[in-house]
């Protein structure tokens, strides 16, 4: 922290908002790997098929994340073999375990324990695809599964609340931000999304217009009944789901006018989409297709923005991709984050120039979810190697390491 800086704020000769960006920008400039706050998500090794990938059967690997809005606390973590577990990120009486796997970074790194475990036989059978907190209360959570059900859960007790079943592989699900309604907007491997009402118990209704499989949705953080989705058909589609003839609005990449808000000669990539989430504003959108392309666009007028995010990004086919925009109104330029398997790391541009910022590495195998801490400027990733790592600002470092060092120096010719 720059001591100047510090001295000018208390005397008050500088804006308290200049301050906070300052700051804000300083420790999103240092992002590094945090050894100290390294969580071990398990110690069963994976079982492989032919093609080297993690048996989606049998394996714990992180299929997912999601980290509560509230305090920025609580962290969930969907399996590959169907489990769930929570864990308390503040945590400080985690020991140091013996039993860590050989492919962890060091022996003495500190285990966070879960505060819940939920194993697969009493939660999904398949790969946990999507799972959130509900937005208002920590009390509640949801979780979709291949397995073809969406999952409500009570965070007390970990028992189920109630599942809705959808007869198709679920890729991904949405809650509004703004708690203003209980529907869940759930995207499956058929041309239609889903609407599931948390309140009854039951489907509220429908929505068509995908020519495909859906595989990703998100609502808007400032419309509550503005839903946008991703299909395997290349379409990014709004929708207001209030209305009969729902879809407002198909996104299309050559910015072509048409009034017909399902024509098919609209498409926003060339491949499946596989990514989208809606900047804090609600203002633009970012997605990311299996054409190895990300494209930014103005929600309002439904234009492309034209942004090029440089080399062509490493995005397979028919599996949703987490962007991760960091709600920080302060920080100029504002990142945008995306965990690429291929390239064992997460990837983070400039959202408005395209240039590219961050290349978070530390994984030895795919990495394939990701989730931001609000208030830390942490960020949090998993992957094929079961573990869940973490980059936050220069300034965590590794303070028993730190200590050790420390001491280690702290002779002197009479010891």
């Amino acid at each position: 922290m720059n001591p100047t800086l510090i001295h000018y704020r208390t005397l008050g000769a500088i804006r308290p908002q200049f301050f906070r960006t300052y700051q804000q920008n300083h420790r999103l400039a240092t992002l590094e790997l945090v050894a100290s706050k390294q969580i071990l998500h398990a110690c069963i090794p994976s079982t492989q098929e032919e093609d080297g990938q993690p048996d989606l059967g049998s394996s714990s690997w992180v299929a997912s994340l999601a980290i509560e809005a509230i305090d920025s606390r609580y962290l969930l973590v969907g399996s590959g073999n169907g489990s769930i577990q929570l864990y308390d990120l503040d945590e400080t009486s985690g020991e140091e375990s013996s039993h860590i796997p050989t492919n962890t970074r060091s022996s003495g790194c500190q285990v966070l324990t879960p505060l819940g475990d939920i194993p697969n036989t009493v939660g999904h059978r398949y790969t946990v695809a999507d799972i959130h907190w509900y937005p208002m209360d920590t009390g509640l959570f949801t979780s979709s599964s291949y397995d073809t059900t969406v999952k409500v859960w009570d965070t007390n007790t970990l028992q189920t609340a109630c599942t809705f079943s959808l007869d198709h592989k679920v890729f991904s699900h949405a809650h509004s931000p703004l708690g203003i309604h209980s529907l869940v907007a759930a995207t499956t491997s058929e041309p239609l999304v889903r609407l599931c009402d948390l309140r009854t118990g039951a489907f509220s209704h429908t929505l068509t217009g995908h020519n495909s499989q859906v595989i990703c949705s998100q609502w808007s953080p400032r419309d509550p009944h503005l839903l946008c989705t991703g299909g395997a058909d290349g379409t990014v589609r709004l929708w207001d789901v209030r209305r009969a003839a729902a879809c407002l609005r198909t996104l299309d990449q050559h910015n072509q006018a048409n009034d017909d808000p399902l024509a098919p000669t609209h498409v926003a990539h060339n491949a499946s989409v596989n990514g989208l989430s809606f900047t804090q504003d609600g203002y633009q959108l970012v997605t990311v297709g299996s054409d190895r392309r990300i494209r930014l666009w103005d929600v309002t007028t439904g234009k492309h923005l034209l942004v090029n995010y440089g080399t062509k990004v490493p995005c397979s086919r028919l599996r949703k991709y987490d962007v991760v925009i960091p709600p920080l109104a302060d920080c100029w330029p504002p990142p945008v984050f995306i965990p690429f398997s291929k390239t064992h790391e997460v990837t983070g541009w400039d959202l408005h120039s395209g240039q590219s910022l961050y290349r978070l590495q530390g994984a030895f195998r795919p990495v394939v979810c990701a989730a931001w801490r609000n208030g830390h400027e942490e960020l949090y990733a998993g992957g094929y190697d079961q573990e869940i790592l973490v980059w936050g600002p220069e300034s965590h470092g590794n303070k028993a390491l730190e200590e050790e060092q420390a001491l280690a120096d702290d002779w002197s010719d009479t010891d």
